[in-house]
């Protein structure tokens, strides 16, 4: 299955943008959602947590880890960000397998979902999901006024999914959710390259070089690698220049 809804009824989906989110203010009236909503086509979208960015001053952008409160990183990567220096916004050299550091509970988010054939029939179905989307809860609002609509223990999911219900009989579930806990982590994460398990670990913030710093940091030392390669520019500092 496929993140980015594409209706049943869209004969071209590259044309289409990408529905990764449905608004729960809008989805029982836009044609894209309101076919998978009558018809009952709910999913759950389970996650160890979310991203999301807080807006700071000027351009930058912190990004914080939500997840289930009874969740939250192990022991053994607690203490591993404590020698942890903080990531930079880029990482070089190959990646490493992704290892998911949080145990416990898994944060289960609603969604819909709908199943698109193309119109030569030479292929099969391709299953495609959005995640619905609420106004963020008062405790996480100061990060972002937006989250997902969290689904709160197994009776919710089990109302969710039950295709007995009608939608309309179970929309009371969509609404904010307040048992999160978060954290900041590394601005790598803003990197679609990056997919390590430091993506999710707790930073220390003010230990965290910004953009702007890391760029100027690269610029100096490449700037003295090349002093220190090329013998010339040592004896360019002691001639003397003529005006």
């Amino acid at each position: 299955m496929k993140w980015g809804l594409i209706p049943h009824w869209h004969k071209a989906p590259n044309d289409l943008p990408l529905l990764n989110n449905c608004r729960s203010d809008g989805m029982m009236e836009k044609v894209s959602f309101k076919n998978a909503v009558q018809k009952g086509q709910r999913c759950v979208v389970i996650a160890d947590g979310y991203f999301e960015w807080q807006q700071q001053r000027g351009n930058q952008k912190q990004p914080f880890f939500i997840y289930f409160a009874q969740n939250g990183p192990t022991a053994e990567m607690t203490e591993l960000t404590s020698v942890l220096p903080a990531l930079s916004d880029k990482q070089d050299g190959p990646l490493k397998p992704f290892s998911p550091p949080f145990t416990g509970r898994l944060l289960t988010m609603a969604g819909l979902f709908d199943s698109w054939r193309p119109p030569s029939q030479s292929e099969g179905s391709l299953y495609t999901y959005t995640v619905i989307t609420v106004d963020a809860h008062p405790s996480v609002h100061h990060i972002h006024d937006r989250m997902p609509a969290i689904l709160d223990g197994e009776e919710e999911v089990s109302r969710w999914l039950c295709p007995n219900n009608a939608t309309s009989e179970v929309l009371d579930l969509i609404r904010p959710c307040g048992t999160l806990a978060w954290h900041t982590v590394s601005r790598a994460v803003s990197n679609v390259r990056n997919k390590t398990s430091e993506c999710v670990l707790p930073i220390d913030t003010s230990k965290q070089v910004s953009s702007k710093q890391n760029t100027l940091l690269n610029w100096f030392s490449r700037a003295q690698k090349a002093s220190n390669d090329d013998p010339s520019s040592e004896q360019a500092l002691k001639k003397p220049r003529l005006f």
